[in-house]
């Protein structure tokens, strides 16, 4: 990656951030990765703890129902960032609605989506026979 240390990351028009494939065994790698990427984009605190959030609950997501295999992006571009987990699992019914409504209590699912909405600015859900692909766009805040 080249270094764009002092950089505004609100005027950057696309900077990638991370890249990385993963599979079932990988969460804690993930977890740590986005954290170690966004600290180092200058990002703040509370950002990288809400990346680190959506990326856990997105991977955890791909491996319980996306066929255990995914790919993980993050990147900045014109004020936000952007993380995307894609997987070529079996698809979702209606991923226009997934996270829309805070489940009951005692729900046993649906969380996680609704955390990751939640979290997110903009939440785009692609999903059909060939997998799914999940964006989250969350406005960037750098620390001072």
């Amino acid at each position: 990656m080249p270094d764009r240390a002092g950089e505004d990351l609100q005027e950057i028009a696309h900077m990638p951030l991370l890249d990385l494939p993963f599979t079932e065994g990988y969460l804690y790698q993930i977890r740590s990765t986005v954290a170690a990427h966004a600290s180092q984009a200058q990002l703040s605190t509370a950002l990288i703890d809400e990346l680190v959030l959506i990326a856990s609950e997105l991977v955890i997501n791909t491996v319980r129902h996306g066929g255990g295999v995914g790919q993980l992006s993050m990147w900045a571009d014109r004020g936000h960032v952007y993380l995307q987990v894609a997987d070529s699992g079996p698809g979702m019914p209606n991923p226009g609605a997934a996270g829309r409504e805070q489940p009951a209590p005692g729900e046993e699912h649906g969380r996680g989506l609704w955390v990751v909405r939640t979290l997110s600015a903009q939440l785009t859900i692609t999903s059909g026979q060939e997998g799914t692909t999940v964006l989250a766009a969350l406005p960037i805040r750098t620390r001072l």
